[in-house]
This record gives C-alpha cells, structure tokens and sequence, in this order.
C-alpha cells in the first residue's frame, strides 16, 4: 500500500512539510524524550521549525538542533534564501537542510540522510522528497490528535 498527495492537517495552499511525498503540518521522528536521535519538523505560524538530535552513520552523535538553531562546535550553519537553511561539517558534506520547494514556496523540503543512534538509516531527504523508513514516527498532528502513526519494526513475533 502506498499513501501519496494526502494532507496531514493542511489544505492545499498552505505551508506544510513534505514527508513521504504527503503534505503535513507535523513530523517526528525517533524518541525526543530519550538519548537517542529524533527529529520534529512543524509549521509554526507560516514558518518551518526543527529540532532534533542527530546522528552520523556510525551511531555517534553529530549535531543537535532546538527550534533551527544547531549546537555542534563542528558544523556550521549557512542561512539560504528565500529562506531555510544548512548545516554543514566544516569540510562541507551536508548534514542537514531545511528549504522551501522549488516548485511550491508553501512546501518545507528535509534533506539529509538520517541515522539513529545504532547507525540505521531512519530517513532521508532530497529535493524531491522526504523517505521514511523506520519508525517511530508521527505524521500530522493537531490538538493532541495524531495523522498517521508509525510504529517499529517488530523483533519479536505476534502472538498466535
């Protein structure tokens, strides 16, 4: 099965998140009040914010992110116009990017490649769109009322 051009507590037109080729006004990603990573992106009055906790490929922890601002002595922040921004190892290999679409001003775009914190691909995102591939994970939310909800991936076996 595969959901694509839904709205998640949006309407057309307005300002909303690109998350598995969906339009939403919220994502999270991961466990925010755990250690390990976890990624929210929401629109907040018309804008884009982030916060987050991430982590490279090798499970070690990179960058943390609280409302756009990133906190790492190791990347560097770049704002882009018209708006959005980077952030960037000091060598320039992206770690993370929040930009509205070429396509449609309205639309908030992720890129990046996300890891949790054992070094499994959680998500990525490039111009075209944001992939989801494990959860846990919200998709929509307003009002304490959820979209779409993501479970993990199971390690045990349903009962019989």
């Amino acid at each position: 099965m595969q959901l694509r051009n839904n709205y998640f507590f949006v309407r057309p037109g307005q300002p909303a998140l690109l998350v598995s080729s969906n339009f939403t006004n919220y994502l999270e990603i991961g466990n925010p009040t755990g250690p390990g990573f976890y990624l929210i992106a929401q629109v907040e009055d018309g804008e884009f914010v982030v916060s987050g906790r991430l982590f490279d490929s090798m499970g070690r922890r990179v960058c943390e992110i609280d409302r756009n601002h990133a906190r790492t002595s190791e990347a560097v922040i770049e704002y882009l116009k018209p708006g959005g921004y980077e952030v960037r190892w000091r060598d320039g290999d992206l770690v993370f990017a929040l930009q509205r679409s070429a396509e449609n001003p309205h639309v908030g775009v992720l890129r990046g490649r996300f890891y949790n914190e054992r070094g499994e691909l959680v998500a990525e995102g490039d111009e075209s769109d944001f992939r989801l591939y494990r959860g846990p994970a919200i998709v929509g939310k307003s009002n304490g009322t959820y979209g779409l909800v993501i479970e993990p991936a199971r390690t045990t076996p349903l009962p019989s």
